[in-house]
């Protein structure tokens, strides 16, 4: 796994991050006090936080503020139970896609079985194993608070995109134990799914009873609005993240990527990805802009459809502004305009 420059040795360094052109306001919950201290309480009563420092850590990477800003007009408890998916969500790459020992072996037994029981535990399989996993209580009260919002069946959508998420991180861990580092276009393809937000979008329309009509939600436009979205999600988080990265050793970065296959520095690359990022904004906001002219959209009276863009459109600014807030990511500097 070779890159043109040491990247161990840009660890210390503070990349500057261009200017980031969002033009969607930014909105925060009433809550976010309250739900960023429930969601610490709730981690540690499934076990993810068991002692002081993994505490002091998890408020540290406020997913609290990071929900409330993607739904920032939820209830207290809507907005929990998707802060608590979040912060699983953490949790779930903390300890099985950043496992030093599974990259190190390149050993993905145990990381396959692991997907296997969350798995089933979402399918509403009761699993037993030798010893407690906090990740499998957590989950299953999930989806235990997840069925007073809907049935199983209203739960497929949601499951189908879990496991999607985990068979990009099978994509992401197997590059790392081969020491691969994949090419722009096939990254691109395959971080939508490895990041996790479509696992998030899912379960925030359950959570606030948003309801799409199949041929809206497998509308063209619709579908390419969601992928847009999530590509300015998933691209920011590579920018803010590149840092905490470089430390673990893991090279599932955009920045990495383009670094790799253009030959050049991490701050040109860093570059290139931000204005990626604004050209994603600027796609989405022009794509929108065309809702109207597009009949069977409906898009002035359908609510649901609305609720449904207003989602997408806080994923992008909400995950930006607990970007810039959070400090589990460290050693960057933002460009001001």
């Amino acid at each position: 796994m070779t890159l043109p420059l040491d990247v161990a040795g840009a660890e210390a360094e503070q990349f500057i991050i261009p200017p980031l052109d969002c033009p969607i306001p930014p909105l925060v919950s009433n809550y976010v006090e309250q739900v960023d201290e429930r969601t610490i309480e709730w981690a540690c009563s499934h076990g993810l936080a068991s002692d002081d420092r993994a505490k002091h850590k998890l408020r540290e990477g406020k997913f609290g503020w990071f929900g409330a800003r993607v739904h920032p007009h939820d209830s207290f408890d809507e907005l929990s139970l998707v802060t608590d998916w979040l912060t699983w969500l953490f949790y779930h790459d903390d300890i099985w896609c950043d496992d030093v020992a599974i990259k190190q072996r390149g050993d993905l037994r145990r990381f396959i079985a692991a997907h296997q029981r969350f798995m089933a535990i979402l399918n509403g399989v009761t699993v037993r194993t030798e010893r407690y996993d906090p990740l499998d209580s957590s989950l299953a009260d999930i989806r235990r608070r997840l069925l007073e919002k809907t049935s199983a069946d209203g739960l497929q959508h949601f499951i189908h995109s879990v496991k999607d998420y985990f068979e990009g991180n099978l994509w992401e861990v197997s590059n790392h134990t081969q020491g691969v580092i994949p090419d722009i276009t096939t990254y691109m393809k395959m971080r939508p799914f490895a990041g996790g937000v479509n696992t998030c979008l899912e379960i925030g329309c359950i959570v606030a009873q948003i309801r799409l009509k199949p041929d809206v939600h497998e509308h063209l436009y619709v579908r390419q609005l969601t992928l847009l979205a999530n590509n300015c999600a998933t691209w920011i988080n590579d920018l803010f993240s590149l840092s905490k990265e470089i430390r673990e050793g893991n090279m599932s970065n955009l920045i990495l990527t383009v670094c790799n296959e253009r030959q050049c520095s991490l701050q040109a690359a860093i570059n290139t990805v931000a204005e990626m990022c604004n050209a994603e904004i600027r796609a989405f906001s022009s794509l929108l802009s065309r809702f109207s002219d597009i009949p069977p959209l409906r898009y002035q009276r359908d609510t649901d459809l609305q609720r449904y863009i207003a989602l997408l459109q806080r994923w992008i600014r909400g995950n930006l502004d607990w970007s810039l807030e959070t400090r589990r990511y460290s050693g960057y500097v933002i460009q001001r305009q």
